[in-house]
């Protein structure tokens, strides 16, 4: 019996941001007082009054508001980013076993962490991989009745518990007919992910209406699938 197995993985993410950097100047020739004969008010050392860009973005929109005295100028910058990204990572291991023998793929990394108790520090063996095992038995009509366990192991560095990773683990299990030579699908092992952030200036930014202008946002999403291609021949010796 030979099995052929192909495991891809899509991740599909996503971004979303949006941002705004604005500046205002006022500056008339002069007052009607001796003490202060003259005012000016403007953005700061950078030339903004709110600073909330975004990081190479794709596009901007310019706004400048002035009077008709070019006393006051009012300069807007919007800025806009959107991202989209798609990567495939294709796997096509094959195995020769016997009928009712269990198939064993198997590839990933071994790892130490250790287990500090009270009195002793103990070192513990783990490992994050990707496994695939599979039993397969023929039915009188030539049939192919698969037992198939799928499991996928991966290390969260993003997360973290004293100092190690979150071990992140999707696994599943299915029996399943097929016909000889014929290829089936094996799906849904998805995980999805959301974060969003939000970037403002204090208390101007819950101005309602107005506080739009002294704010940021930044969205973005993951989607990672894993999909299994599984192919089971019967080897007929001398054929």
């Amino acid at each position: 019996m030979l099995i052929e197995a192909k495991i891809v993985e899509m991740s599909k993410s996503g971004s979303r941001d949006l941002g705004i950097q604005w500046s205002a100047n006022y500056n008339p020739d002069s007052t009607s007082y001796y003490f202060p004969n003259s005012v000016s008010i403007g953005g700061g050392s950078s030339g903004y009054m709110v600073n909330l860009p975004v990081s190479e973005p794709a596009g901007a929109l310019n706004l400048l508001l002035g009077s008709a005295t070019g006393s006051l100028l009012l300069d807007v910058r919007l800025q806009a980013l959107e991202q989209n990204g798609e990567a495939k990572i294709v796997s096509e291991p094959k195995i020769v076993t016997m009928n009712n023998q269990q198939a064993t793929i198997e590839s990933g990394v071994e790892f130490r962490y250790k287990v500090t108790t009270t009195d002793t520090t103990d070192v513990e063996e783990d490992s994050a991989k990707l496994s695939l095992i599979v039993t397969p038995q023929v039915t009188p009509d030539n049939n192919i009745l698969l037992n198939v366990k799928v499991e996928k192991s991966e290390l969260d560095f993003s997360r973290q518990v004293d100092g190690y990773p979150l071990k992140i683990t999707r696994r599943a299990e299915t029996y399943l007919m097929v016909k000889n030579g014929e290829t089936t699908i094996i799906g849904g092992l998805n995980q999805k992910s959301t974060t969003a952030s939000n970037s403002a200036v204090p208390y101007l930014s819950r101005i309602p209406l107005l506080g739009a202008l002294f704010k940021s946002q930044s969205r973005s999403s993951n989607l990672d699938d894993l999909m299994i291609f599984i192919t089971p021949k019967v080897i007929i010796p001398g054929s």
